[in-house]
């Protein structure tokens, strides 16, 4: 089964994602405060179909057995 992953900004539907992976997102920043080990390092970046939004996101957990 696949669950809908929704835009920060808008809450569009921005992809579909299996329900047993964990992920995080938020608005990318290329000016993210910090110093470098303390960034929020993404895996995936992808833009929003309807407002344009930059998203990055960052894999967490996943539970798929192959």
């Amino acid at each position: 089964m696949k669950k809908q992953v929704p835009c920060p900004r808008c809450g569009s539907r921005i992809m579909d994602a299996e329900e047993c992976v964990n992920t995080q997102s938020k608005i990318y920043n290329p000016y993210d405060p910090g110093p470098p080990r303390d960034r929020w390092r993404p895996d995936y970046y992808i833009k929003c179909w309807k407002c344009g939004t930059k998203i990055a996101f960052r894999k967490i957990d996943s539970n798929i057995r192959t």
